[in-house]
């Protein structure tokens, strides 16, 4: 029979939680330079804790993974949603031009983009960027959980490898193998795009 954490439980984590989601959202900020100009990491927290106060109604949470793994998916959401509502068809952000300053991503250099941890090869495009975050949760759920924790909340592998319970050697094959998938989907989109 399988164990889930009551809501008072859940609670607790999630305020436990909450100073990690906070270096979480200004990592993600630092990830995407196109965000950063809009997008303050408290806004970001809010609206993830208020998605998990909706998604624990919903969801039975086992195990302290699966609510860090549901908070991550849930970062991740926001983020890909800031990038519609910012640079998305009808985006506001496109419209504005008051900051000479601020990164061009369709014609940023290597040096620009140094802040992500795909240096060779990184996303550069808002379509780029919105992909490569949907891409995320098509990985094989233990490489999900790996890049979410690493990649979004900025655990080191041997904190993963602490909260998914196996060595940290594992924990850095996967993010390995996580980061090697996601570098050949973008590469291959941007085949697409360019065919």
């Amino acid at each position: 029979m399988d164990e889930h954490l009551t809501k008072p439980e859940i609670l607790v984590l999630i305020t436990m939680a909450r100073s990690r989601l906070e270096k979480a959202a200004r990592l993600v900020i630092r990830h995407n330079p196109k965000l950063e100009r809009w997008v303050h990491p408290d806004d970001i927290v809010q609206e993830v804790l208020l998605r998990m106060v909706k998604a624990c109604e919903k969801i039975d949470i086992t195990d302290r993974s699966h609510l860090f793994h549901l908070m991550l998916t849930q970062l991740r959401r926001v983020i890909i949603d800031s990038y519609r509502t910012l640079y998305g068809p009808n985006g506001w952000a496109t419209k504005i031009k008051s900051d000479p300053k601020a990164i061009d991503l369709s014609q940023a250099t290597e040096d620009d983009l140094s802040r992500t941890k795909f240096n060779s090869g990184a996303p550069i495009t808002i379509e780029e960027w919105v992909d490569f975050h949907e891409s995320v949760e098509s990985l094989p759920r233990f490489e999900q959980d790996v890049f979410e924790m690493m990649y979004y909340g900025g655990f080191t592998s041997d904190e993963v490898a602490e909260i998914l319970e196996v060595s940290g050697r594992t924990v850095r094959r996967h993010w390995r193998d996580s980061r090697l998938i996601l570098q050949r989907r973008i590469n291959e989109n941007r085949g697409d795009l360019n065919s």
